[in-house]
């Protein structure tokens, strides 16, 4: 057989959505397939489809219609290893925890701020708090068999953090970043020479009385047209590319207390007082082996479920209709 990769946790089954569905079934529900007796619907598969669009998009990824089939298969497959696994823990006799589950649904429940909120949210996804409450119990139960069966056999040494560290030290940099505050006069879209060169006088006027020694903060609240006036213009820490490229530039160019003269972006003329440059620093391998050894924890965790899923499935009776 081929080799799988079974993304059993890529999308819980207890994630509950406000958002509507985007892959809806077109016809009534039916059995797709069945795992050793076990019928897995359309509308499972189109849930979890939802709910890998969904983790897709938090990632910044935007899914399109075209990967139907794609996302059709990974959830069919993801579907089929959760089965797979539920009937090997229910054959080693793991049972769900009544007083757990009841906990989470009562949090969830206190989450869409009642019942009504709660079971509102489940009816936009075509869920009930039944089929909630019984996906919750499967992936309890999954989850303790996976902790008690694969996990103890799982180790990650101090050198394979070590060689994972070396091997990837890009991600171990921190970035370079600025706190700094601002004053902007906004300039008209179709404001002309004349108007443009008033607002520029003005904003170098604010910025002769600050450096004669009037607060810059006071001065923000008086004239600033951004809403970070109410804060003395402050904005905070950013890194490179969260502004607009001329204010970005300029606001990197600068050290600590230093002033701007005046900025032209697209929103209009700026003056930037920086506070604070954190420059771009390699965080030492003693302030991140536990959390590499973490990760590579669940990495080779999910390559045990993964093993065991094959196997699983060389064994198992799946019909596919």
């Amino acid at each position: 057989m081929a080799a799988r990769v079974f993304r059993i946790f890529f999308a819980t089954v207890l994630l509950v959505s406000t958002a509507g569905l985007v892959f809806a079934d077109a016809e009534q529900s039916s059995t797709v397939a069945e795992v050793n007796g076990a019928a897995i619907s359309s509308f499972d598969v189109r849930r979890e489809m939802n709910l890998m669009y969904q983790q897709a998009v938090t990632q910044g990824y935007m899914p399109d219609q075209s990967e139907l089939d794609v996302y059709w298969n990974q959830a069919l497959q993801s579907l089929i290893g959760r089965e797979l696994l539920m009937q090997d823990a229910d054959s080693k006799n793991y049972k769900a925890d009544p007083v757990e589950v009841d906990s989470y649904i009562n949090a969830l429940t206190m989450n869409y701020g009642g019942s009504e909120g709660l079971e509102a949210a489940l009816d936009q996804q075509g869920m009930t708090l039944e089929k909630l409450r019984n996906d919750t119990m499967r992936y309890q139960v999954i989850s303790e068999f996976v902790e008690k069966e694969l996990r103890p056999g799982v180790v990650v040494t101090m050198e394979e953090a070590e060689k994972y560290y070396s091997e990837n030290k890009e991600y171990f940099n921190t970035e370079e970043t600025v706190t700094a505050s601002h004053i902007l006069l906004t300039v008209p879209e179709d404001a002309d020479e004349e108007q443009r060169r008033e607002i520029y006088e003005k904003i170098s006027g604010i910025r002769e009385r600050i450096t004669a020694g009037e607060s810059f903060e006071d001065l923000a609240r008086e004239f600033s047209d951004c809403p970070s006036a109410e804060r003395g213009g402050d904005l905070g820490e950013f890194g490179h590319g969260m502004m607009v490229p001329p204010f970005d530039k300029a606001a990197f160019e600068l050290e600590p207390g230093e002033l701007s003269e005046p900025v032209l972006t697209q929103f209009g003329y700026h003056l930037i007082k920086l506070t604070e440059k954190n420059v771009s620093q390699t965080i030492q391998f003693s302030e991140c082996n536990n959390q590499i050894i973490d990760y590579l924890t669940d990495v080779k965790i999910e390559e045990e479920v993964n093993r065991l899923v094959a196997e699983l499935w060389e064994k198992a009776e799946i019909n596919f209709f």
